[in-house]
């Protein structure tokens, strides 16, 4: 029942599920697995500092909201304003935030992509942790 249940999710209801273990790739099922699987991973942003304090808290807020919602977050660390080492955006300094978060292997794209369209963010970069 459980290899029914597995294909029913890899193939799609249209397609004729096998009956039989001997007829399901074991990588199919292997591959599925592992993509549900939860990892760490780390962001760190920059905020433009012409947003002023309350901007940035703001900022710094939205972005946890979305982490604490698709995923588990670990640790929040507000670093502050520092000086950049090349100009980004004609700023000089920026406000560094580190993310550290533990969520499924999909969400790190949907981060990323929240990070692009916000107002304020000037750089960002999200890795995975080695376990």
């Amino acid at each position: 029942m459980v290899i029914f249940l597995r294909c029913q999710k890899l193939f799609g209801s249209e397609y004729d599920y096998p009956r039989s273990a001997t007829n399901v790739s074991r990588a199919a099922l292997v591959q599925e697995e592992v993509t549900q699987m939860s990892r760490k991973y780390e962001t760190i942003y920059l905020i433009n500092p012409i947003l002023g304090e309350e901007g940035v808290n703001a900022v710094i807020e939205k972005i946890k909201h979305l982490v604490e919602t698709s995923a588990v977050l670990e640790k929040v660390d507000v670093w502050g304003r520092r000086r950049l080492a090349y100009e980004i955006m004609n700023q000089k300094e920026g406000f560094y935030v580190l993310i550290q978060f533990t969520a499924e292997a999909d969400f790190p794209h949907e981060l990323e992509r929240v990070l692009k369209i916000t107002d304020g963010v000037m750089r960002f970069l999200v890795i995975r942790l080695d376990d």
